[in-house]
């Protein structure tokens, strides 16, 4: 499933047979799950994270807060095209970054399929991010951006500087919540009201997705008796902030 690269930055290794034998290590499995699970899920299920992701909405406050034209972005981490989607309209030229292959070719229909063909998606990611010193006015990423240095981190942030112009912008929409860490690094942080809440396909398909991916939360999803969720019954915030700095150089 991973690029050598992926081995060594997700288990500290090059040696794919590390993974053969995982599962019949708890242990082991324990040490690596953290990094590790939701890149498998989006390379071995996509469908399976294309229904969960379905009906997480962003706040249209941080639709509104991103300007209505901008020269040239990058997106890092785009998934299914949450963020992209809305991008594309707005940008001259723009390019995705997406590491899962499934994700990327799924996207790529999208993009074609919705004519906006001035968007290219490649693959890579935070650690090395195949674009030109400062070629974008703005860069993005979506919930893909964490602290650590496995999806981001200190050089995770450098990459997003590097390919962004002087003056211009880094943003992270839904970012991590170490408001502390995000401020000693410049950033500031914009939040909007309200809890949209998860629009599920159905009752039942909210019940079936809270016990794969919110146990912890399953029995109280079902006594809702509500395709709609909110966040907080989920245990997590919800893509309602975004945090911003100025690239200086």
């Amino acid at each position: 499933m991973f690029s050598p690269e992926e081995y060594r930055r997700f288990l500290g290794t090059v040696d794919p047979d590390l993974m053969c034998h995982i599962h019949d290590d708890p242990q082991a499995w324990e040490e690596v799950v953290s990094d590790v699970a939701w890149e498998l899920l989006y390379r071995m299920e996509p469908e399976l994270y294309a229904r969960l992701t379905a009906g997480e909405r962003l706040h249209p406050g941080i639709l509104g807060w991103i300007p209505q034209r901008i020269d040239r972005a990058v997106e890092v981490g785009c998934g299914w095209g949450r963020l992209t989607l809305q991008l594309a309209p707005r940008c001259g030229e723009l390019i995705g970054l997406e590491p899962a292959e499934p994700l990327r070719r799924g996207l790529e229909s999208l993009l074609e399929r919705a004519g906006h063909r001035h968007c290219e998606v490649l693959d890579g990611f935070l650690n090395a991010i195949p674009v030109p010193d400062g070629w974008a006015d703005m860069t993005f990423t979506c919930s893909a951006f964490s602290c650590d240095s496995v999806h981001g981190g200190d050089p995770g942030l450098a990459e997003l500087d590097r390919v962004t112009r002087t003056g211009g912008v880094v943003v992270l929409v839904w970012p991590p919540r170490n408001r502390k860490w995000l401020e000693e690094r410049g950033f500031q942080l914009v939040g909007f009201p309200g809890d949209l809440g998860v629009e599920f396909a159905s009752l039942q398909e909210a019940v079936e997705l809270a016990q794969i991916f919110y146990p912890a939360a399953a029995g109280a999803v079902a006594a809702r008796g509500s395709r709609r969720v909110p966040w907080e019954v989920l245990g997590i915030g919800g893509p309602n902030a975004l945090a911003w700095r100025t690239v200086t150089r």
